[in-house]
């Protein structure tokens, strides 16, 4: 996971996963969004799982438990709002 930008109140991060790579399960202090830029990724959050891949952008309402999988190598950006 890397930080690309921040400012007061944001940060955005990219984050890389190899296959069968996770981010385990936690939440976030504000909204956030996940936006996959390559490769497949299984993105669990409130009971639901939705299969990220190249382009699909996904957000979440702050204090949301999510958790991250690769299917396959993937690379996403995350925008964390505070």
């Amino acid at each position: 996971m890397r930080l690309l930008a921040q400012a007061p109140g944001w940060k955005i991060l990219l984050v890389r996963l190899d296959e069968d790579g996770a981010v385990p399960e936690h939440s976030a202090p504000g909204p956030i969004t996940v936006h996959c830029l390559s490769g497949e990724a299984e993105f669990t959050f409130a009971g639901e799982r939705r299969t990220l891949t190249s382009g699909d952008l996904i957000t979440l309402e702050a204090h949301t438990p999510h958790s991250l999988r690769a299917k396959q190598a993937a690379v996403l950006v995350v925008h964390v709002a505070a």
